[in-house]
């Protein structure tokens, strides 16, 4: 009659390799979650320099329409933002600034988020005309 082979693990060592897993498991989750704040945080980075770049754009159309090439302000804003991967979500005209506002889509696996940004550009109130 075949007996079933004894344990060679000592008693204190049982329900180690659970204890493993789960550890692993939750070094795997914050992993994760680390990677997720950082691509999140670059994201938003993303979307505030095409904001930048869009609003110094527009700023110069409406302040230079000729070194724009004739574009409208938010016209030439929406250009440079979709340049940028972001779209152009407002866009006003206070005096001599621009005021533009911006988003830029995340995809974190199934999670779908947007970056929000916005920016202001015109000349030096300081400068001397």
């Amino acid at each position: 009659m075949n007996q079933p082979a004894k344990s060679t693990a000592r008693s204190w060592e049982q329900g180690s390799g659970t204890v493993l897993s789960l550890a692993l498991i939750a070094l795997a989750l914050l992993l994760s979650g680390v990677i997720a704040l950082v691509a999140a945080a670059y994201s938003g980075a993303k979307a505030q320099s095409a904001a930048d770049l869009a609003a110094l754009a527009g700023a110069q159309a409406l302040n230079d329409p000729l070194a724009a090439g004739g574009a409208q302000p938010c016209q030439q804003a929406g250009r440079v933002a979709g340049d940028n991967q972001a779209s152009l979500n407002q866009c006003l005209i206070e005096g001599q600034d621009l005021i533009v506002r911006v988003s830029r889509p995340l995809n974190l696996g199934p999670w779908h988020l947007v970056a929000n940004a916005a920016a202001k550009a015109g000349p030096d109130p300081n400068q001397q005309p």
